[in-house]
């Protein structure tokens, strides 16, 4: 009898902690504002479906959404390491209904998203943008090739000279709050990139544009590329936390 009762305590045992989630790796990290990945998340999953609603998985509630049937991206199925995509072709965008991240203050900012076939003017992977002025991690045909992090315009940190039609993961830190001399951290691939901020300061906390990826509402910088995943928290992200993100867009994407 007791025998049975301890094989019956070892069962229970195993099904109560196999119906117990792990906690996802972004989720670990205090600050999390907005978690979009295009595996969980996206209002259709059938391949080349165009997408109303690509909702947060953070718990914050930052649904990014698009009502215009013609400015709607779509999602294509079995594109990274066989896991679905969110393709912009250039006229498409989604927005939050708000400003993610405060401008004004330090943020973190990771993408797992494919460079462009054709390096065009910028084209916006997230940003917070009225006309030029604002916050976004874009990609430039003008500054050759390249992928940048940008204040109100300033090419603040980059990487150049790159090939099109690439994946890569990036980080984007934001470590001050006024911009000197190149606050910004711009990381491709587990590599730092230079700094190309003025010397003088220039305050961010004017723009309150509502946040969105692919393009904004009120310039023309739409994106003709794929995203994977955003993953944003509110503050600068320690070295080590860094590579804790890092890592889990690496194992889950293979780049």
């Amino acid at each position: 009898m007791a025998r049975l009762l301890r094989v019956a305590s070892t069962s229970i045992r195993r099904r109560l902690f196999a119906s117990i989630a792990p906690i996802p790796v972004p989720k670990t990290i205090t600050g999390l504002v907005l978690w979009l990945k295009a595996d969980e998340g996206p209002d259709q999953t059938s391949d080349g479906s165009a997408i109303t609603t690509w909702a947060d998985q953070s718990d914050e509630g930052n649904d990014f959404t698009q009502s215009e049937p013609s400015k709607k991206p779509t999602i294509e199925t079995g594109e990274l390491n066989s896991l679905p995509i969110i393709r912009f072709d250039g006229d498409d965008w989604l927005q939050a209904d708000t400003q993610v991240f405060d401008t004004a203050k330090k943020y973190t900012i990771f993408a797992a998203a494919k460079s462009p076939g054709t390096f065009g003017s910028s084209a916006i992977i997230l940003g917070s943008m009225t006309g030029s002025s604002g916050v976004m991690l874009a990609w430039h045909g003008v500054y050759e090739n390249s992928i940048f992090g940008s204040i109100t315009g300033y090419l603040d940190a980059y990487h150049r000279d790159l090939s099109a039609d690439t994946w890569h993961y990036l980080t984007l830190t934001v470590d001050a709050v006024t911009d000197t001399d190149g606050p910004m951290s711009l990381r491709m691939d587990g590599s730092l990139g230079a700094n190309g901020g003025p010397s003088t300061d220039k305050a961010r906390g004017a723009n309150n544009a509502n946040t969105a990826t692919g393009g904004t509402v009120s310039s023309s910088l739409e994106l003709t590329g794929d995203i994977a995943e955003i993953v944003v928290y509110d503050s600068a992200l320690s070295s080590g936390d860094v590579t804790t993100i890092e890592d889990y867009i690496t194992d889950k994407y293979n780049l």
